[in-house]
């Protein structure tokens, strides 16, 4: 089955889309826009509400805004690899986002003008240039919207059930991965790759759904996983379709088009690593690099996995305490460690549950995409978590999100359950915005 409502991107289709508003039928851009809705206001109260945290720099939202890798990004864009204020770190943020901002900048002609404080935090000093700040975050935040779209197609095309639909992209959208499209970091981007991916492969377009996925590994190295469902769908897609052929000729065709999909689906992966060889001998530096965030030996880091000994709650009302009163407690140790394991939790109980769900997959198509956001979830933990700490899991498992899907069914049988979980996600993610905002390390 193809996927006939997703709207073609040009002038006309576009016109014709506007032309048919309506509340009912462009659900997904009303979703959009209270997403928005919530980010602002999120941002008002980390600005205005929140204790100063530890990286607390002074200046306007739309300097909390563009910070963290966002500043990164753009040192690499304005420096190049190897140079500038990370002149050693810089070869662990992947190219695609210092390629859009050196894109930004050729438009516009302007770099944020920044300094560093002893915590790390960017400073953008020149105030006569702050709106240029938000040329920066405009990509990704137009891409994360197009990605919730391209969400919502896919959900109705998979349960056709239009409340169903609903409420998965509502799961979507709330997550707390969503946040991230607010600053200048590539998870809007790489949200939109992942689902185009998956959308062309439930459309059987194979080549296109590994180009797709090619180009998120051109943003990250966990984004390598995103080729799997890509080979798994091929392969399942050849079987069905073998006809009369010799199981020598079938497997022969396939494997060298497997190849070919898997090399297509690693392709920004691999040209980075070409690159880095080029320039330093070593194809693997931005994996070395992590290590100068103080990183753990290879013994050190299984323990930890092992044990999860980065993965424990905290009292919740202790945390809300020290962050609008005046406790003497951070919630820079308290907060973003629920806020993680929730991430976390989520991602592997959407994905098992795909299991049993009644989405419009066969039975080793959902087995498929369960395995995807098992290899995910585990990847994160052990790049991440077992590396360098738990920060930045919600917008780096984000890329399961094709597991989301399964719950678009709890809307018809279990509203209460529903709404608790869109509750929690939408507070979580309100929670960090706010943080981040506010100078706690929240990404």
């Amino acid at each position: 089955m193809r996927i006939d409502k997703v709207p073609r991107w040009n002038l006309r289709s576009i016109a014709q889309i506007f032309g048919r508003f309506s509340v009912r039928h462009n659900f997904e851009i009303l979703l959009s826009s209270s997403v928005l809705l919530l980010a602002y206001a999120a941002s008002w109260i980390g600005y205005y509400a929140t204790l100063p945290g530890p990286f607390f720099p002074g200046g306007n939202i739309s300097d909390r805004l563009l910070n963290w890798d966002a500043s990164d990004y753009i040192d690499i864009a304005q420096y190049g690899y190897g140079h500038g204020p990370i002149a050693n770190l810089s070869y662990t943020w992947f190219p695609f986002m210092p390629l859009w901002d050196k894109f930004i900048h050729a438009i516009i002609g302007i770099w944020p003008p920044q300094s560093r404080t002893a915590g790390g935090w960017t400073i953008f000093t020149d105030t006569a240039h702050t709106w240029s700040l938000a040329l920066y975050v405009v990509g990704p935040l137009i891409a994360g919207i197009a990605s919730i779209w391209v969400f919502y197609s896919v959900a109705q095309r998979l349960w056709g059930n239009d409340s169903s639909a609903k409420y998965a992209t509502v799961i979507y959208a709330a997550f707390p991965g969503v946040s991230s499209f607010f600053t200048g970091l590539p998870v809007g981007f790489t949200q939109l790759f992942v689902l185009l991916a998956f959308r062309e492969l439930l459309n059987r377009r194979f080549w296109k759904s590994s180009i797709f996925a090619g180009a998120t590994t051109a943003i990250g190295p966990l984004n390598a996983v995103v080729v799997l469902p890509v080979i798994g769908f091929f392969l399942i897609h050849q079987w069905r379709n073998r006809k009369s052929q010799t199981l020598r000729k079938l497997w022969v065709a396939t494997l060298a088009k497997a190849v070919g999909l898997l090399f297509l689906g690693e392709l920004g992966l691999a040209i980075y690593a070409l690159y880095l060889d080029l320039v330093s001998g070593h194809p693997t530096l931005f994996i070395s690099s992590e290590h100068l965030f103080g990183g753990h030996n290879l013994h050190d880091r299984i323990v930890g996995l092992l044990s999860l000994r980065d993965f424990y709650l905290r009292f919740f009302g202790e945390s809300i305490s020290s962050l609008f009163f005046s406790v003497h407690s951070s919630p820079f140790a308290n907060l973003f460690l629920p806020i993680n394991d929730i991430a976390v939790l989520f991602v592997l109980v959407s994905s098992i549950a795909l299991l049993r769900s009644s989405i419009d997959l066969s039975a080793i198509e959902r087995v498929v995409v369960c395995t995807f956001g098992l290899i995910t979830t585990f990847g994160f933990l052990w790049f991440i978590v077992s590396q360098v700490g738990i920060a930045s899991g919600p917008r780096l498992i984000y890329i399961a999100a094709p597991s989301f899907l399964t719950l678009g069914g709890l809307w018809q049988h279990h509203k209460i359950i529903a709404v608790a979980i869109v509750t929690v996600l939408a507070i979580s993610s309100c929670v960090q915005v706010s943080l981040l905002v506010s100078g706690y390390f929240l990404a």
